[in-house]
């Protein structure tokens, strides 16, 4: 489950930068630490 939800990150945040909406490092940084705060409240 955990590998799913780390491949999942990456893969997220690389369509953002491609997406161009968060091309910085500290955009994707921040996307990153929001997405793992929230995976971690839906583990139990």
């Amino acid at each position: 489950m955990k590998t799913f939800l780390f491949l999942a990150a990456i893969v997220g945040a690389g369509y953002a930068g491609m997406a161009g909406t968060g091309s910085s490092a500290e955009t994707l940084g921040a996307r990153w630490l929001s997405f793992h705060e929230s995976s971690v409240r839906l583990l139990p």
